[in-house]
């Protein structure tokens, strides 16, 4: 099936609507109705106001679609910014443990056996550094093992309007159970995320916060909508097929 394949290495949901941060989850429910994530707050709804995103609307004027529900990033991209920022695994997984520790206390949800999750995590090279960039990034959805096309080759090649899930080859149907998202536009790097990086890595010497926003354009994946509701999980196999194939 000559369409573009990967797995989902992590998914992640955020409690605050004010806050990049997200945690991981091990699988996640997506509805179609509400336009979510099941737990995450940040950019949930079938519609929202017009922001810098959208800029043929009018900014916090304008009441539009939501086309922002879910963050996808791929797994490459971010082990080039960890390297492009000379992030190493020590020091990220200080400034995850900090930030853990100051939610908990603040009684922020951070998830089921996240300290689980981060030894896990220090067991696959590069698995670290990854999700402390995710977690700072806001992501929901990180991609791995991505297998490109010719006309895909790679992930930051993804085009708009395309579908991402669990696809059954047999049928050549998304699979019943399964949700789908569908990419509806690149994700561009903004400087809170940076902010947020610089503030928990914790290590002078550069502008993290900077760099990111030079460093991140186009690998700082995508934004998109659900499509299809229903379940994913960590682990689970992707397909991406553009709307109507």
């Amino acid at each position: 099936m000559n369409f573009p394949a990967g797995n989902i290495e992590g998914l992640l949901v955020g409690s605050d609507p004010d806050s990049f941060y997200t945690y991981p989850v091990a699988a996640a429910e997506f509805d179609l109705a509400g336009q979510t994530m099941a737990g995450n707050l940040r950019h949930s709804g079938q519609t929202t106001l017009a922001d810098i995103r959208t800029p043929a609307y009018r900014k916090k004027e304008d009441i539009v679609l939501n086309r922002q529900a879910v963050s996808i990033v791929g797994s490459e991209d971010l082990d080039y910014l960890a390297d492009s920022l000379d992030i190493n695994e020590e020091l990220a997984f200080d400034g995850l443990i900090r930030r853990f520790r100051s939610d908990s206390e603040a009684k922020v949800p951070t998830g089921p056996d996240y300290g689980s999750t981060l030894e896990q995590a220090t067991e696959v090279p590069g698995a670290l550094r990854r999700l402390f960039l995710a977690q700072c990034l806001g992501a929901n959805m990180i991609v791995s093992d991505f297998e490109g096309t010719d006309i895909v080759p790679d992930f930051r090649s993804l085009s708009r309007g395309v579908d991402v899930g669990s696809f059954d080859a047999e049928t050549c149907k998304f699979t019943p159970d399964g949700a789908t998202i569908m990419i509806t536009r690149p994700n561009a790097p903004c400087s809170p995320p940076g902010k947020l990086i610089e503030a928990m890595y914790g290590l002078p010497g550069r502008d993290r916060a900077k760099d990111f926003v030079r460093l991140g354009q186009g690998r700082r994946g995508f934004v998109g909508m659900v499509s299809k509701g229903g379940q994913m999980a960590i682990g689970q196999s992707l397909r991406f097929i553009p709307y109507g194939e």
